[in-house]
């Protein structure tokens, strides 16, 4: 007990004392702010779009009036007077898009032949690109249904009849776990916990790497370091997500308690990689090197951004034996929904998972240190 004491309180006093180690804690926090401040707008608002209107008429300038009041569009910043203007524009990046309504626009609508208008985004940016394509055919949507009621009320159609008549199937959307649409509301919270992992996995080598690391693997000693690195994670990632998420209005749904189970076995997880690492890999720079490009690749390999079931087979194979891929299945449960912790079966499940792998390479890494030469060393 005095050994895993004296563990602990020593790698409390590196972490809170050393230069390096607070150097580290600095740019957690600085990167986690700066990225919370980068989605703070919380969704693309006022992207220039030119509009090039060939007909001139009343319908083609409520095209234009109706783009320009959606929150997402503006086309006040650019006034082409061609469509050559136009495409030059979006070539040279100062528009998000280019919307082109032909002439005999109106004509061609209130002869019911239906009108056409042509859009041009931007898609080397897909969320830009995307944004304006969405946004143009909602209101072309809008307004086609407006102009097919007008018409019909023309024709002698009651107005209750018309609406059905021109919208035979209504949308009805609902976000349940983002309501307002926003991007911060799935980004922000990746990246917050994101910044902990790879701070986790960096500290878990002030135990393993000279001059500070602590003899004897496995020993007493170590463990009551690994004990205070988790400890000091686990305070960090809850004030990420009781103070950070908060000023992003992305307030916890779930119990502390729920929250608190779900980080501490997420970070018991990232030491046991890291433990398991440095017991396969004989140098403990070159495992601290593969367990930082491991920390690297989790983001983009968790499933967050892209769903995981289009990955590559091997790809999928690696997201599922890194701890931030599991978490990831918990936080976006406990963070929107007041989840319990029978609710959070599968991600505590792929933990499970995790946990036997990472304790088999460490326990089959040992053995080999015990009884055999490595097979093959580093210099």
């Amino acid at each position: 007990m005095e050994a895993l004491a004296r563990g602990f309180a020593g790698e409390l006093r590196l972490l809170t004392g050393h230069r390096r180690y607070r150097i580290l804690l600095a740019l957690l926090v600085g990167a986690t702010l700066l990225t919370v401040q980068t989605y703070h707008q919380q969704v693309l608002r006022d992207l220039p779009v030119a509009v090039v209107d060939l007909d001139n008429s009343h319908l083609s300038r409520t095209v234009r009036l109706w783009i320009d009041a959606t929150p997402e569009l503006s086309t006040a910043a650019a006034t082409p007077t061609s469509i050559e203007d136009a495409r030059q524009a979006l070539v040279a990046g100062r528009v998000a898009g280019v919307i082109v309504v032909p002439s005999r626009f109106s004509s061609r609508v209130k002869s019911g032949e239906g009108g056409e208008v042509v859009v041009a985004a931007d898609l080397s940016n897909m969320l830009v690109g995307r944004t304006v394509m969405r946004v143009t055919a909602k209101v072309l949507g809008t307004l086609g249904v407006g102009v097919t009621m007008t018409t019909l009320q023309k024709l002698g159609e009651p107005r209750t009849e018309a609406r059905g008549h021109a919208q035979a199937i209504a949308l009805a959307e609902g976000f349940p776990f983002n309501p307002e649409a926003r991007y911060s509301v799935y980004l922000v919270p990746g990246y917050v916990y994101f910044f902990l992992h790879i701070f986790t996995l960096f500290i878990a080598f002030s135990v393993f790497l000279p001059p500070q690391g602590w003899p004897a693997p496995l020993g007493r000693e170590r463990l009551g370091a690994l004990a205070a690195v988790l400890v000091f994670t686990a305070v960090l990632g809850m004030a990420g997500t009781y103070l950070v998420l908060p000023h992003e209005n992305i307030v916890p749904a779930s119990s502390p308690v729920v929250i608190g189970a779900s980080l501490v076995v997420f970070l018991a997880l990232d030491l046991l990689l890291a433990s398991a690492l440095t017991e396969a890999v004989p140098n403990p720079l070159v495992a601290a090197q593969i367990t930082v490009v491991v920390a690297m690749l989790s983001f983009m390999a968790s499933g967050l951004t892209w769903p995981a079931d289009a990955f590559p087979t091997l790809l999928r194979l690696l997201a599922s034996a890194i701890p931030y891929t599991a978490f990831g299945l918990a936080f976006r449960a406990f963070l929107h929904a007041p989840a319990t912790l029978g609710e959070l079966a599968p991600a505590w499940l792929a933990m499970l998972g995790q946990a036997a792998l990472w304790t088999t390479v460490l326990a089959v890494a040992r053995l080999v240190r015990r009884f055999g030469k490595p097979a093959w060393s580093c210099a």
